[in-house]
């Protein structure tokens, strides 16, 4: 009887076990599936998350209440910032301590995005007390923010061709 009973216990562990790894290989699978973005701003961050869904794990680096102007990368920034796929930031001077980063990312190779790039000239904003910069508050006017959703739509398709349609 003793023999049985071992025999039992080893079999329910043996398909527990079994069970527990099949769930986990299948949930790593789903998890690794999915486009490891980083973004910037909050705003940047939603529009990524919305246009993304189910098939991007948005990273984002400030949080509410963080100013962009003034934001200065940690550390730990810079390394979600290298181990993304994509990075997508406002632009525009927005993230003004951030520029030389990304620019030397892109150069480097990794696929970096500025959301304002896709708004003509003559839509932006140039604000006298912006002395001869563009007003990187884009989100403010939805018709200049509408235009950022094609650089990441365009983008997230183009890096993961599968899904295209999907973005």
């Amino acid at each position: 009887l003793s023999v049985r009973h071992d025999a039992f216990l080893l079999m329910k562990r043996t398909f527990f076990l079994t069970i527990g790894l099949v769930a986990a290989v299948a949930f790593s699978q789903a998890h690794a599936a999915k486009l490891n973005v980083v973004t910037t701003t909050t705003m940047v961050t939603d529009m990524v998350k919305e246009i993304g869904g189910d098939r991007v794990k948005v990273v984002g680096l400030m949080g509410p209440g963080v100013d962009p102007h003034l934001y200065k990368p940690a550390s730990g920034d810079v390394v979600k910032l290298q181990r993304a796929k994509i990075i997508f930031y406002s632009g525009l001077m927005l993230e003004g301590r951030m520029t030389d980063l990304f620019f030397r990312m892109a150069r480097a190779g990794k696929l970096v995005y500025a959301v304002t790039e896709s708004i003509p000239e003559k839509d932006r904003l140039e604000p006298p007390e912006f002395a001869g910069h563009w007003d990187p508050h884009v989100w403010m006017d939805i018709t200049a923010w509408s235009q950022c959703v094609d650089v990441v739509a365009e983008a997230l398709a183009q890096y993961d061709s599968s899904d295209a349609a999907g973005y």
